[in-house]
């Protein structure tokens, strides 16, 4: 098994104030608030495995997003090692349409044995690490930035779940899944998150148009997701061709069709808007090939 995993450094900051998507049709993208990026990009390369991490950053001014050139290379999409199938993690009773109730066997699914398949990372602004069958994302500042890891694996019409449990926290510090990002880009295109408060948020990145961060659902309240420390949620993400549902714990929260949306790599993301070294310990990722 090939585990080399690319992480590449991308600052990225939105104007404040352009906060919501514009009223109307979800699939209406061209019609989306745009928000300005400015970033500064790195690409670090260790021995067996290229990585890196990127980051959304709310609070800078607004500015241009530099061109970004990797020089270290990503393989061929591997196939994911399979291990024995461990007993899936549900929070919560979960409703009768909850996705993961009706696909049965996962095609991946890890409760973090170890760190196979997944890389560990850390500098002063992020950590990635495997501690006692969690894989542990530590947000070290609290300055509305956003850092994610992206895996090597190319998924196309799937079902996507992680489960995630953060520590002490607050307001609008979060943690998601980053979907659909082009091989072999390291731009993330579309991100997903929850917040200690209770609220989820979706949008992509255009990079070959515009460079702007677009939200398609600004941060949105919903009774589904277990708001505050150590509360334990189930994020889901299912794509079949340009049509994308997210669910929390199971339960159906918004539908959109992004005609852009595509094949891609997906990644965990973290980041911290109050609470210094902001820790999320995820139980679980799991996905389902769909027809």
């Amino acid at each position: 098994m090939n585990k080399k995993v690319m992480i590449l450094g991308l600052g990225l900051a939105f104007t404040v104030g352009c906060l919501g998507a514009t009223p109307g049709s979800s699939d209406a993208v061209g019609t989306e608030v745009a928000r300005q990026l400015t970033s500064a990009a790195a690409l670090t390369q260790t021995k067996l495995q290229n990585a890196a991490t990127a980051q959304v950053n709310s609070n800078t001014p607004e500015g241009q997003l530099p061109s970004v050139t990797p020089t270290g290379t990503l393989p061929p999409s591997p196939t994911p090692t399979v291990s024995p199938t461990p007993t899936p993690t549900l929070t919560n009773t979960p409703p009768a349409d909850d996705p993961r109730l009706s696909l049965g066997t996962p095609y991946y699914l890890t409760d973090f044995p170890d760190a196979t398949n997944w890389f560990l990372y850390e500098d002063e602004n992020v950590k990635f690490d495997v501690v006692d069958h969690k894989f542990v994302m530590t947000a070290k500042q609290a300055n509305g930035t956003d850092w994610w890891t992206l895996t090597a694996w190319k998924l196309t019409n799937y079902y996507l779940e992680m489960t995630a449990t953060p520590d002490t926290c607050s307001g609008r510090d979060r943690y998601g899944l980053v979907v659909g990002v082009p091989y072999p880009a390291n731009n993330p295109s579309y991100l997903l998150r929850f917040s200690c408060d209770g609220y989820y948020s979706f949008g992509f990145l255009n990079s070959d148009l515009d460079n702007h961060f677009h939200f398609l659902t600004d941060w949105t309240k919903s009774n589904y997701i277990n708001s505050g420390s150590n509360q334990t949620n189930r994020m889901g993400f299912k794509a079949v061709g340009t049509n994308l549902k997210l669910y929390a714990n199971g339960h159906y929260l918004t539908e959109l069709t992004e005609p852009a949306f595509s094949e891609g790599r997906f990644g965990l993301a973290v980041g911290s808007v109050n609470t210094p070294n902001f820790v999320v310990r995820l139980n679980e990722v799991a996905y389902w090939k769909l027809p």
